[in-house]
């Protein structure tokens, strides 16, 4: 009975492969000068393996032979430079199709383009590094680490578009980013670290300009958290407040869920509040750096709304903040 039924199984794939692979082939190719602007050659086709139970593989076979195949690819770009890059897709009334062409030009441009290496090293040297990039349909994502970048988002959006237009030279494109980033967290004056992931991807914003803007206000944040120092830590203590500052996800910029980071620090009054001490606090972090980060009071009369800094200016704005 078991030798009838995997006749049976092997005639299904045989029957569906005929079929499938072609319609795979032709499917793949034109999704991909679609997607890259470019034509690439199969050079190796496969049918995904299935393992497990004798029970697993006929259903697998059945399920091939009504609902199409699934298969592993390789490919090389006809034009120079010759890319070699992997591709899965499989068949259906829906096509489902990745590969990681994107990742072998990247890697390809790194190692071959002196003038593309550069720009990597540049980078690495203001402070982005372990660069990897990835993408899908007119998106490149430029995942690194990030570390105290003195670059401006602007200037730091403009490199990584340089950088995408060498992978995609024919097709328009979006960029997005992901930063590992490492960040100061204190906590009753005492200094941790805290890992955060920095994400903003092209198709959570409406245009280019939106992501300079976003990629502008989440930098200024991280450096405005940065600024947060054991020096000033020290003199937020002589000045008798124990200090607890850390970047904490916050809203969205839009309707979109897109997760954004919100410098917050908080002021304990070790003892009955002063005034004059609360606004020379604010000075200094205020001098340091710190005019994004949202403050919270914590003293005798209990917890205060959080303000943000740079909207504390006078007298006024401090007493209507934190004396309501």
């Amino acid at each position: 009975m078991k030798k009838i039924v995997l006749l049976f199984v092997v005639i299904c794939l045989l029957v569906v492969g005929c079929s499938s692979e072609k319609k795979i082939a032709n499917y793949v190719k034109e999704n991909i000068n679609e997607r890259y602007g470019i034509e690439a050659e199969i050079i190796d086709m496969k049918p995904q393996e299935v393992y497990g139970s004798i029970f697993v593989i006929i259903i697998s076979g059945v399920v091939g032979f009504f609902g199409g195949e699934s298969y592993d690819l390789v490919l090389e770009t006809t034009d120079e430079p010759v890319i070699t890059f992997d591709a899965y897709c499989s068949e259906g009334e829906i096509h489902s199709y990745s590969d990681n062409y994107i990742d072998k030009k990247y890697e390809w441009l790194v190692e071959n383009d002196k003038d593309y290496a550069k720009q990597v090293e540049a980078l690495a040297q203001h402070g982005i590094k372990d660069i990897e990039v990835t993408g899908g349909n007119e998106d490149i994502l430029f995942k690194a680490s990030y570390e105290n970048s003195d670059l401006q988002a602007k200037e730091m959006l403009g490199l990584f578009r340089d950088m995408g237009s060498k992978i995609l030279e024919n097709v328009p494109f979006e960029v997005s980013l992901a930063f590992d980033v490492e960040t100061k967290d204190y906590s009753n004056s005492e200094l941790g670290t805290k890992q955060i992931n920095l994400e903003i991807y092209s198709n959570q914003l409406d245009n280019a300009k939106e992501m300079v803007e976003v990629l502008a206000d989440e930098l200024a944040v991280i450096q405005s958290n940065e600024a947060m120092s054991d020096e000033i830590v020290k003199k937020l203590e002589g000045l008798n407040f124990d200090v607890s500052s850390s970047l904490n996800e916050t809203y969205g910029r839009n309707e979109v869920d897109l997760t954004m980071y919100q410098h917050s620090i908080w002021l304990r009054s070790k003892e009955n509040l002063n005034w004059e001490h609360l606004v020379k606090a604010l000075n200094i972090m205020r001098d340091a750096g710190m005019s994004e980060a949202y403050v919270e009071l914590i003293s005798e009369f209990g917890f205060t709304d959080a303000c943000l800094l740079k909207e504390l200016e006078d007298e006024d704005d401090i007493k209507s903040c934190f004396m309501k």
